[in-house]
């Protein structure tokens, strides 16, 4: 069993991680582009145009949910995701704060 190192590195870096996580794969970026230029959408409609199935899709929505990315509204019989509030600028200071910091001299 593998065992986490993650307590080693600081918050900056494990959130920096986090935020690779969710652009890791070419549908999430799909995802969090679609919901950026057309607002809150469900699923059948993010999934037009995205060659998955229907549990892979949500696999990946769920992916974006866990690590802050989306949230999502139930208002049965849909659910409605949309980007998370205020995730465009904590990405940004965060990709500015990681790009200023010095890389160790060795």
């Amino acid at each position: 069993m593998a065992y986490s190192r993650s307590h080693l590195f600081n918050d900056l870096d494990k959130r920096f991680s986090e935020f690779g996580k969710a652009i890791a794969h070419p549908v999430r970026i799909e995802i969090l582009r679609k919901l950026l230029t057309q607002g809150p959408m469900v699923q059948i409609e993010i999934a037009k145009d995205i060659p998955l199935s229907q549990s892979t899709l949500s696999n990946h929505l769920k992916i974006l949910i866990n690590l802050g990315f989306v949230k999502y509204d139930e208002q049965i019989p849909f659910i409605h995701y949309s980007i998370q509030d205020n995730i465009l600028p904590q990405v940004s200071a965060l990709v500015k704060t990681v790009c200023q910091l010095e890389t160790p001299k060795e």
